[in-house]
């Protein structure tokens, strides 16, 4: 017996050629790639009953299966195949490389399920007022307060928070007065804005855009900002968009359209498509527990709500840093019930630019902004404990996941080193064989 350890795919197709039984005892595989593979080549595969390669496999025909929780059983199917004649052993390899032909090709897995989707597409549509949540999280909001009296049906209320942005604003409600909902009530808060520019921008709304309300405030930040813009819109829904993004036309009708059709979805967002300095796209999920209580997996700075919901939670002015407002703040919904759900289209545009928030962010803020969010809700994360410690032995700490707007190689600084120093440096570093050496260490000790 021979281990032969992990091998290069190059080296596995020579031995495969050699192999007279290959034997695959997974536990767990679902569609197992490898004796697919296998099969495929011809090879006599032995594999274990147990996941999914008994759908591959007909023992004795195509090729054998053992029973783990027999362990005699493979045994005796191993003094079975090495008493086969080859010509046994030829047309059972022959029958495994068929069988794969033939029922795992992509043609064939493509027409199967064009025609799993297509049947669920003919069945009648189910009169149904609830979205269908894996987990549901009871309803635990005080239910007399979503209903707001005097709210305008149907009126959808942009609140688009201003600081110090300058004419960015400008692309940004170009963007919105474009939207296909028009039953919109547009409301610009400055929130004590400072920047020359800035102030002459928001002279020049007033002047540009009559059917926009802007109103002054002393600054207090992002989350409270969002809260008083909550507070002074009149409409049934309301969005929340920074002035410096854009949204696609589509957006807010389709975002609408599902906030009145299901009663326990509260919020609702979409996929992100980037502009500016860094292009890409993040894919954002379902707002579901566990893992958006690990990380944000939802891009939550342009959402849109039922007014009287994120009333009942709406933004924490009471973080001590702001950023992740709005991360917290539908983490807050979620455990009152008020639960979202994401569009899976790129209708949201997010500028990517130097000096936004997030980038200003050191390692230490954003821990302390995690352990914040986790301290507060720290009941309702206890709900999903074991699901939490499984995602973070198998994927590692949530506080440090990738943000996709970080463009490759782009570092979350510690706070006694700028960005661009770490940056330049690390360019440096790549072409010197030494300072890599050191680089390494140094980065090993401040992680």
């Amino acid at each position: 017996l021979q281990l032969l350890g992990k091998l290069p795919s190059k080296e596995i197709k020579t031995h495969l050629e050699k192999a007279h039984i290959v034997f695959i005892p997974s536990l767990f595989d679902n569609l197992p790639y490898t004796v697919l593979e296998t099969m495929s080549q011809g090879k006599v595969v032995l594999a274990s009953k147990q996941g999914g390669h008994t759908e591959a496999i007909e023992n004795g025909v195509d090729g054998f299966l053992f029973d783990h929780d027999q362990p005699s059983t493979f045994f005796d199917q191993l003094k079975h195949i090495m008493a086969l004649e080859d010509d046994e052993i030829f047309a059972i390899g022959e029958r495994a490389r068929k069988k794969i032909t033939d029922k795992y090709n992509y043609e064939t897995i493509y027409e199967q399920k064009m025609q799993a989707i297509q049947a669920y597409l003919d069945k009648p549509a189910e009169n149904n007022n609830f979205f269908p949540y894996i987990r549901p999280v009871p309803l635990e909001a005080d239910t007399a307060k979503l209903q707001l009296a005097g709210s305008k049906k149907g009126l959808l209320s942009v609140v688009i928070p201003y600081y110090n942005l300058g004419d960015l604003l400008f692309e940004t409600l170009d963007s919105v007065l474009a939207s296909n909902y028009k039953n919109l009530e547009v409301i610009v808060i400055d929130d004590g804005s400072t920047d020359p520019e800035s102030l002459k921008t928001l002279d020049l709304v007033k002047e540009r855009y009559p059917q926009v309300k802007v109103i002054h405030k002393p600054n207090t930040g992002l989350g409270d900002t969002r809260n008083f813009g909550a507070q002074q819109a009149t409409g049934e829904f309301m969005a929340v968009i920074d002035a410096d993004d854009k949204i696609d036309a589509t957006y807010y009708e389709k975002a609408v359209r599902v906030l009145e059709k299901y009663e326990n979805v509260h919020f609702v967002g979409c996929w992100c498509q980037y502009f500016g300095n860094w292009t890409g796209m993040w894919p954002s999920f379902m707002p579901e527990p566990p893992f958006f209580l690990v990380h944000n997996t939802m891009n939550s700075s342009a959402l849109i709500f039922k007014r009287a919901s994120f009333l009942q939670a709406g933004n924490d002015p009471n973080m001590a840093f702001h950023g992740m407002e709005d991360w917290e703040c539908i983490v807050n919904m979620t455990t009152k019930g008020l639960t979202g759900a994401s569009l899976p289209e790129p209708l949201f545009h997010y500028r990517i630019r130097e000096g936004s928030m997030f980038r200003r962010f050191t390692r230490n803020k954003i821990y302390h902004l995690h352990a914040y969010i986790t301290n507060k809700h720290s009941k309702f994360y206890q709900r999903y404990t074991a699901d939490i410690v499984n995602i973070l032995n198998t994927n590692g700490t949530g506080v440090l996941t990738d943000n996709p707007t970080m463009e490759q190689g782009y570092v979350v600084r510690n706070p006694i080193i700028s960005n661009r120093i770490i940056n330049k440096f690390a360019v440096i570093a790549r072409k010197n064989y030494y300072l890599k050496k050191i680089a390494l260490k140094v980065k090993r000790l401040i992680s």
